[in-house]
């Protein structure tokens, strides 16, 4: 009798601190999300303007819903696309992929001799830091100052356009990868990013990619910007 009550005291012990330890261990899945979110900070919005996590975690959560990338969805080949208030005229040659992230309220993959370069625009909902600091920011991801950028600046309808085109070494400064690496910069790169200022803005298109890809279609981004007008 001693025996099976020691036995069953020993089970129920076992019992008990298994529980806890799946408890105490189980994977909250809101961890992933909060890590590699601005976390309604508007400086840190601006950084996220420069790039988004590939963590394969956050992208998860912060996948939209099917609803959500139907709305950036051209209504016919060659015509506008409508994202977060702003609608714009994509070259009909670039691709649309699906956005890594629910702050890229549009993606593109634009393909060239020297490798194939990215379209994305982001939306911060009234947040996103200085004009100023996110054209220094963005050249900084170049290795370069603003001494070497061109910037050009222009109104376009009832908006404000601000654009850098600067060429270097990429290096975005986010982490990829599901242990979090620093991804590894590019050299020969180029960028033409533009903050477009307005009601429901800013807004961030921000083109980057083989040097010799994005001057390719470089014309074709700034037929784009000329297209930019307040979305249904």
């Amino acid at each position: 009798m001693n025996l099976y009550r020691k036995g069953t005291l020993a089970l129920g012990i076992c019992l008990v601190a298994a529980t806890l330890w799946m408890g105490g261990c189980g994977h909250n899945s809101s961890d992933d999300e909060i890590s590699s979110a601005p976390g309604g900070d508007p400086g840190k919005a601006a950084e996220w303007a420069a790039g988004t996590s590939t963590n394969p975690h956050a992208q998860a959560q912060t996948q939209p819903p099917a609803e959500t990338n139907m709305a950036s969805a051209p209504a016919a080949e060659g015509g506008p696309v409508t994202a977060s208030g702003l609608s714009f005229i994509p070259n009909e040659a670039w691709q649309k992929v699906p956005s890594m992230s629910n702050m890229r309220k549009a993606q593109y993959s634009i393909p060239g001799d020297a490798g194939t370069a990215e379209l994305v625009l982001f939306h911060f909902a009234g947040m996103g830091g200085a004009v100023q600091a996110n054209l220094q920011r963005w050249a900084g991801q170049m290795g370069s100052t603003m001494d070497q950028a061109e910037v050009k600046n222009e109104e376009v309808g009832s908006f404000k356009l601000t654009t850098i085109a600067v060429a270097g070494t990429y290096d975005s400064g986010m982490a990829t990868g599901p242990f979090q690496q620093q991804s590894q910069p590019q050299t020969g790169y180029k960028m033409i990013a533009t903050v477009i200022e307005g009601d429901g803005g800013p807004w961030f298109f921000k083109l980057t990619g083989p040097e010799a890809t994005v001057n390719g279609c470089s014309e074709a981004y700034y037929a784009m910007l000329q297209t930019v007008k307040p979305g249904a």
